[in-house]
């Protein structure tokens, strides 16, 4: 169900995503906020770099470091292919698992499917207001 769940929210953020031109995805539409499509894009890439890929034991670098949010210099056509190649290695390793199963960190599958989602389910919200500021798109 986590895994199902997963490729959902997935699905969520690439229709957030779609039919924007690059600035559209780069744009901070609350003033107060660094938060943009590609910037939480961006954390979403980190995230499964630093739960699924560590845990199938990959010592990959966090992309954007702690500085995702700084989308001035993004290409976000190249950010969003990062992010989906990601989570299909994220996949593989999730596929290769079963939820008990210790991974190179010393966790489970379970909390770290459990930290991901709650990470998804977080953000998916931010980018239905970000994308209605962005072009008055509302999601379901």
């Amino acid at each position: 169900m986590a895994v199902g769940r997963l490729a959902f929210m997935r699905a969520t953020v690439a229709e957030k995503c779609a039919g924007l031109s690059d600035e559209q995805l780069k744009t901070r539409p609350v003033p107060t906020s660094e938060l943009s499509l590609i910037g939480l894009v961006r954390h979403l890439t980190n995230m499964v770099e630093s739960r699924l890929l560590w845990y199938g034991g990959e010592e990959i670098p966090l992309t954007w470091g702690r500085h995702h949010f700084d989308v001035t210099d993004a290409d976000p056509q190249s950010d969003l292919e990062t992010w989906s190649e990601r989570c299909a290695r994220g996949n593989a390793i999730a596929a290769a698992a079963a939820v008990d199963d210790v991974g190179a960190k010393g966790l489970s599958l379970r909390p770290v499917l459990s930290s991901l989602l709650y990470e998804y389910e977080r953000h998916t919200g931010h980018m239905d207001i970000l994308r209605e500021l962005i072009d008055g798109s509302v999601g379901e």
